[in-house]
């Protein structure tokens, strides 16, 4: 099963400058309870904008051209490849970024996973808009920030509508 996550603000925002324009440590304790075990599939703006590193736990793979020689990051060089990963994997499947690999692969999307972030930050990077009629509100939780400063979030997760 191919799954996408990411966080976005009220605007629809997911980055600014190569980065989360919020810090918000209950979407990042989500993020990891979901994909820790399980593939993750990123472009490679993303990857740098994590420090050039593995998320630990799980097996990293990054689009790129760009020859990477680093334990547990496997370089695919096209969308291509990426879909033969998917295809081969045993297991669920987590797109974690960046937008060109949203938009590339959210056709073969079975499950999505979306935080909002209740708030308004400055923006260079935004996901496209979801398909209301493809995909299908399966749960919603609100959750209030556990940290002073931090926003508030909701965590919601989509399923197909039809096969």
């Amino acid at each position: 099963m191919l799954n996408f996550i990411w966080a976005e603000d009220l605007n629809g925002t997911i980055g600014y400058q190569g980065t989360m324009p919020w810090h918000c440590h209950e979407d990042m304790v989500h993020f990891r309870q979901l994909t820790n075990g399980f593939p993750v599939i990123m472009g490679y703006k993303t990857f740098v904008s994590m420090g050039k590193r593995a998320l630990p736990h799980r097996y990293n793979y990054v689009l790129t051209h760009r020859h990477l020689q680093q334990t547990n990051i496997h370089p695919l060089a096209s969308i291509d490849e990426a879909q033969k990963a998917i295809q081969q994997s045993a297991t669920d499947v987590f797109v974690i970024g960046g937008v060109s690999v949203f938009e590339q692969l959210l056709p073969l999307a079975d499950r999505l996973y979306q935080t909002i972030i209740e708030g308004h930050y400055p923006s260079d990077t935004k996901m496209p808009p979801l398909n209301q009629q493809r995909w299908h509100l399966v749960e919603q939780n609100r959750v209030r920030a556990g940290r002073p400063g931090e926003p508030n979030c909701i965590f919601k997760t989509w399923e197909l509508a039809t096969k």
